[in-house]
């Protein structure tokens, strides 16, 4: 006999999951766990076909995450999340990604003390009246008059 198919999918109704709030993710967890594995008779013993649902600690981790994200505090968490303990709750607490720089001056891959990022001295220089180009300055001089510049 083979066990019903909705109770032999239970992780995957976890990973269905993974979108949920934190709360959310929590009652799920709850209600797969309490769910009793199924059995089927075998030699006269009724023998389990399924394993019954626990969380992984990648499980754990992912709840702790939502319950931070929806604003959560580590000892709340730590009551909460069945398995993790006070001293991982406030580990990961401290691991939560850090929100950019508080700078408006400052943009992604500029510095704000460079006024030209994009060409280096060597190369901003080397316009018609530098000299290095004799057939751009005698062009430009031509284009303005010959003034003395």
């Amino acid at each position: 006999m083979r066990a019903r198919e909705e109770r032999c999918l239970l992780r995957d109704y976890w990973e269905r999951g993974a979108d949920l709030a934190g709360r959310e993710q929590l009652r799920l967890a709850e209600a797969l766990a309490a769910i009793a594995p199924a059995t089927a008779p075998r030699n006269g013993h009724r023998v389990r076909c399924e394993s019954r649902f626990e969380l992984r600690p990648k499980d754990r981790r992912r709840i702790a995450e939502a319950l931070f994200t929806d604003g959560e505090s580590a000892a709340r968490v730590a009551l909460a999340v069945p398995g993790i303990s006070r001293r991982t709750a406030y580990r990961l607490a401290r691991q939560r990604p850090i929100s950019p720089p508080r700078n408006p001056h400052e943009q992604a891959g500029q510095s704000a003390k460079t006024s030209d990022p994009g060409t280096s001295p060597q190369v901003r220089d080397l316009d018609a009246t530098s000299g290095a180009n004799l057939e751009a300055e005698i062009a430009f001089r031509q284009l303005v008059g010959e003034r003395n510049l």
